[in-house]
């Protein structure tokens, strides 16, 4: 299913650039034709420099029950890597209003049966239309997802001069206070095994009464993980690079989700080099308020994103 839905984005590339009324009610009828149902994300494989930023289309089909239950407006949301870079960016799939609207009232409406109608078309959006957003150079990988439904990956290499500068390694702030103690990022019987080579796998559980959340990350070495030598630095010598990861907490029908950013060491014996395999892990208190609501967590780090991860309801 997934080669038709590529086969149609390529059929209506041309609304990546040129949004045509028309030639959108078409692709929204043939996608209310397709014997499918979930998320996909589409995008061009490239997008100069000089373009307003990256443009994207996600397909949906969905049972009209579970746009009751969680409806998609409010709770679907872009993430966005630039490889090149390593920062990652979040932004709603509908574009919000220029103007700030007066709150209207939260009216779900008669809950439906399971298959009593759906609701299917594309959606069109422009990553970096917002001044927030730079979407310089790189190469870009980006992921839709809506509370407890994660898409596809797209990669999109944006070209052309760079629009901001580049931060150089030297201008990175590592957390080395918060590295001071290593025992918290030790491979351990609570870490997560990866399904591959490369990636992040995420889990939540209880250490000693606290409420604990466990990563396992590997990755190939870039630019931006690498940390310079220091000869005068004493306390984690063997530290010889870091990878970002940002654990995203995502509640029903609230945008933004809230970010936490984790910093996680990658010690070794001796130095490492662009293209090198890395393996971290990381252990950590739940860093997020507590909630008697269900959430969903997501982790990503280096463009790869895990979950959602159920967080249970906290009864204070």
């Amino acid at each position: 299913m997934e080669e038709k839905l590529e086969k149609l984005a390529l059929e209506y590339g041309d609304l990546f650039t040129k949004p045509r009324e028309e030639r959108t009610s078409e692709l929204d009828f043939k996608i209310a034709d397709m014997e499918w149902e979930g998320i996909y994300l589409a995008a061009p494989a490239s997008v100069d420099a000089s373009e307003n930023g990256i443009p994207v289309m996600a397909f949906m089909k969905r049972d009209d029950l579970d746009e009751w239950k969680v409806r998609i407006r409010k709770n679907s949301f872009l993430v966005f890597t630039n490889l090149d870079r390593g920062n990652t960016g979040i932004t709603p799939l509908h574009k919000p209003p220029e103007k700030k609207m007066k709150p209207q009232p939260d009216i779900r409406g008669r809950k439906p049966e399971a298959g009593e109608g759906y609701s299917a078309g594309a959606v069109r959006r422009v990553i970096g239309d917002a001044q927030s957003e730079s979407m310089a150079k790189g190469d870009y990988v980006i992921s839709l997802i809506s509370y407890d439904r994660i898409s596809n990956q797209c990669r999109v290499e944006k070209k052309g001069k760079p629009e901001t500068p580049v931060l150089s390694i030297a201008d990175a702030e590592w957390p080395w206070k918060n590295w001071a103690d290593t025992t918290a990022f030790e491979n351990s019987p609570s870490s997560p095994a990866l399904s591959k080579d490369q990636g992040i796998a995420l889990a939540v559980g209880e250490r000693n009464g606290v409420f604990m959340v466990f990563g396992t990350v590997a990755a190939k070495a870039r630019d931006y993980h690498l940390i310079p030598p220091d000869p005068d630095r004493k306390v984690n010598s063997g530290v010889q690079a870091g990878i970002h990861v940002d654990l995203i907490l995502v509640s029903l029908d609230r945008y933004p989700p809230d970010v936490v950013r984790l910093s996680v060491p990658i010690m070794c014996s001796g130095p490492l080099h662009v293209g090198d395999a890395m393996s971290g892990w990381f252990s950590a208190a739940f860093p997020f308020k507590p909630s008697e609501e269900e959430r969903v967590l997501y982790a990503i780090a280096d463009g790869e994103v895990v979950g959602p991860v159920p967080i249970p309801g906290i009864t204070p």
